[in-house]
């Protein structure tokens, strides 16, 4: 056994004293002493650190701190104690701002590696496909672990980064099955049946309707027309049936050519103040448009509430409730609730042990363990390990579990709440981006703006930007 240390490609000594630690689906903090080789300086936070044995990585992360030796006299050695993240650290570094249509999961997993991680130096691993279907999934300002975790927990998959980084979404059905080390020991099974479901309910489910159309006379005085369903997409607008424009509420108010704004989840439109064309007392106003209502769905797991009746004396149902916004459809509902109870009927257990197999002991690696006379038998994912060498003995302690593959300290999760599910399917919310380039682009069309105070308008009087904030003093910026 040959191990050794490189921050930044560098290679450096460490102490027998360090104890690294990785948790699957989060970042988890590993404390190292380490000592420049030769003229080597002294680590930074920010570096790289790779931990090998026999040339193999089996580790890697990021140095987040670091501390100087306690200098007494010129004697002293040089070590110095590093905070190292892993390397799903990465994940807390980028602010995702993006609106998707129409996509799977995989298919968003994998824009995002492309356009983010991609560029982190990440190799891209295995995406595993799924069913989960977005019609509109929006990450407005989010980290990316947060959007990876929500993905991940509908799907039942788990982000990381490997130790050779290289990036992985897999499934449970894609985690790799190894050898169970011959070197197990201390084994010990806990079992719970906190997670047991068998009544599920999905609430927050909308269903679309068909085509609406909502005609009506407007009145004098009249600034907007309630609809009878909440309005998912506005097709259509007429005054006396001839078309006009319309547009977003909050995005479309300084367009002229929109009469009608209207807001996705509201059941109003209204009239644009700033429009040219607006409806007069007496005209024939129509409306066409898809709208949704909300459903609440409910299954049962039959067989394990009779089960857990027979057990306890008690009725078997063990209820609850899931919010979850982005289903469109009773069918999708209903098969979210099926999803649940599924991922709820079994008890959770956990394994733990020690071993001395640095690369079976990987995290979601899944070992078959079969031991009868302790009532262990079947097959459980590595979800968090911890190493230590003390005079090059290695001592890994493993902890597995058959279900439920996040480990997320610093989380207080109590299972027996309400649960809402998807809070960012904010399909309401507007996702704008812009680039700067280097490159000097001509067109026809020119413009001045003339800004005053907090805001900035356009001498066409197209645009209004309340957010631009330049100053007291007017300024002039011509354009071409």
């Amino acid at each position: 056994m040959a191990i050794k240390l490189y921050i930044s490609g560098v290679e450096y000594n460490f102490t027998d004293s360090f104890l690294i630690r990785e948790q699957s689906g989060a970042s988890a903090s590993s404390q190292i002493d380490v000592s420049p080789i030769g003229d080597a300086l002294p680590p930074v936070s920010w570096q790289s650190v790779v931990m090998e044995e026999d040339g193999a990585p089996f580790f890697y992360g990021i140095i987040q701190s670091v501390d100087t030796p306690e200098f007494v006299s010129k004697y002293n050695w040089l070590i110095y104690p590093i905070t190292v993240l892993s390397g799903e650290s990465i994940f807390n570094n980028r602010l995702v701002s993006e609106s998707f249509n129409g996509k799977y999961t995989h298919e968003i997993v994998d824009y995002l590696f492309d356009n983010y991680l991609a560029e982190e130096n990440l190799t891209k691993g295995t995406i595993s496909q799924f069913q989960r279907y977005y019609e509109k999934y929006t990450a407005s300002r989010l980290t990316l672990a947060d959007v990876l975790t929500e993905l991940g927990d509908a799907v039942g998959a788990v982000a990381r980064v490997s130790e050779d980084k290289v990036f992985s979404f897999t499934s449970r059905e894609e985690f790799p099955l190894v050898d169970t080390p011959d070197t197990v020991a201390r084994i010990k099974k806990s079992e719970t049946g906190q997670t047991l479901r068998t009544v599920q309910y999905v609430s927050g489910a909308n269903t679309e309707t068909s085509l609406q159309e909502k005609s009506t006379y407007w009145v004098a005085e009249q600034t907007e027309q309630l609809v009878p369903y909440q309005v998912s997409e506005l097709k259509a607008c007429t005054i006396n049936a001839v078309e006009v424009g319309f547009g977003l509420k909050g995005v479309d108010e300084s367009d002229a050519t929109k009469t009608f704004l209207w807001k996705y989840g509201e059941n109003v439109i209204i009239v644009n103040p700033n429009a040219t064309t607006k409806p007069a007392a007496g005209d024939l106003v129509a409306f066409q448009y898809m709208g949704f209502y909300s459903v609440e769905i409910a299954e049962e797991n039959e067989s394990l509430k009779n089960e857990i009746a027979a057990l306890s004396g008690l009725s078997g149902k063990i209820e609850a409730v899931e919010i979850d916004t982005s289903i469109t459809n009773y069918t999708d509902g209903k098969n979210k609730a099926f999803d649940l109870l599924s991922q709820s009927d079994e008890r959770e257990e956990t394994i733990s042990c020690t071993c001395e197999d640095l690369f079976a002991s990987a995290l979601l690696n899944v070992w078959h363990m079969d031991f009868p006379e302790i009532f262990i038998s079947g097959d459980y994912v590595v979800v968090e390990r911890s190493i230590t060498v003390k005079y090059d003995k290695k001592h890994i302690s493993v902890k597995l579990k058959n279900k439920g593959f996040y480990s997320r300290y610093g989380t207080v999760l109590n299972k027996n709440d309400k649960k809402i599910n998807n809070l960012s399917i904010r399909v309401d919310d507007v996702i704008i981006k812009r680039s700067s380039v280097h490159e000097r682009i001509t067109f026809t069309d020119t413009y001045k703006v003339v800004g005053y105070g907090n805001a900035v308008y356009c001498t066409d009087g197209s645009s209004l930007f309340d957010t631009m904030i330049y100053g007291a003093e007017p300024y002039v910026t011509e354009g071409y």
